[in-house]
């Protein structure tokens, strides 16, 4: 999954949680925060920890220099076999609002 995200949650604790629950599930996250308030810790939170997986874009003008590299560590990941997921409900989509 790739989010991108002003870096500041409203219900920061509620976004680990569901970060959490995701990649429990198998979801691999990447995240990009946009902007100059980007929180790097939330950001840190969103992909469990794993540094590699967070990538931050000044702005939204400089966005596709930073969805290059992004794009590359996601093609990397494709190349391993996933296990197959079921299909989001509402329920679950509502963990990320």
């Amino acid at each position: 999954m790739v989010l991108i995200t002003d870096g500041r949650s409203n219900k920061p604790e509620e976004t680990k949680k569901a970060a959490i629950s995701a990649r429990d599930a198998g979801i691999i996250t990447y995240v990009v925060g946009v902007g100059l308030g980007v929180v790097h810790q939330e950001l840190l939170d969103i992909a469990v920890g794993v540094n590699d997986n967070v990538f931050k874009a000044s702005s939204f003008d400089v966005l596709l220099e930073t969805l290059r590299p992004l794009s590359t560590a996601v093609c990397e990941e494709v190349k391993t076999p996933m296990p197959k997921l079921p299909m989001p409900t509402l329920h679950t989509l509502k963990m990320f609002k």
